[in-house]
């Protein structure tokens, strides 16, 4: 959607801070909030991230204002911190 429709509707991204490359999606259950987020390029992506939480696949903490880096065609899955 333009971005002027989503200003109107209140809608905003799961991530602001992910590049273009980088599909995210978010999930919810009764346990918790898990992001999705998918490197579509073929080579590594570091942005700042402003998610918190829990790496499933590395176990790795992702701390918001800290850089992240999503290797080449990779996957992050985060469960947020509530």
């Amino acid at each position: 959607l333009p971005i002027y429709i989503c200003d109107e509707l209140g809608i905003k991204p799961i991530s602001a801070s992910a590049p273009e490359e980088v599909e995210v999606t978010l999930r919810e259950n009764e346990n918790g909030k898990y992001v999705f987020m998918l490197n579509h390029d073929s080579r590594k992506i570091s942005f700042e991230s402003d998610i918190a939480g829990i790496d499933l696949l590395s176990g790795n903490k992702i701390t918001a204002d800290e850089e992240m880096t999503i290797p080449a065609y990779g996957v992050v899955v985060i469960k947020q911190d509530r």
